[in-house]
């Protein structure tokens, strides 16, 4: 839609930050999680630093991205007063 396009691109950009690294992360995880009778002190580690990683972007990028909808939502929908 036209309308997404261009200078409303914040919303947007936080989605798609959010989705690839999370697809990042996710990956690694899985890989390490394949390898789940094998693993080593270190994979744990590497592991435990993933999920910690997550946690600590996860809330900056959610208040980020929420705050991006809201934004979007303000300037798109309009509000009817009965």
């Amino acid at each position: 839609m036209p309308v997404f396009r261009g200078k409303d691109t914040q919303y947007r950009d936080y989605a798609t930050l959010y989705v690839i690294w999370s697809a990042n992360q996710f990956k690694k995880m899985a890989e390490l999680i394949e390898q789940k009778d094998h693993l080593t002190k270190v994979d744990a580690d590497a592991f435990n630093g993933y999920i910690a990683a997550y946690n600590k972007q996860n809330s900056k990028l959610l208040e980020a991205y929420n705050r991006a909808g809201n934004t979007f939502q303000a300037t798109y929908i309009p509000v009817f007063n009965d």
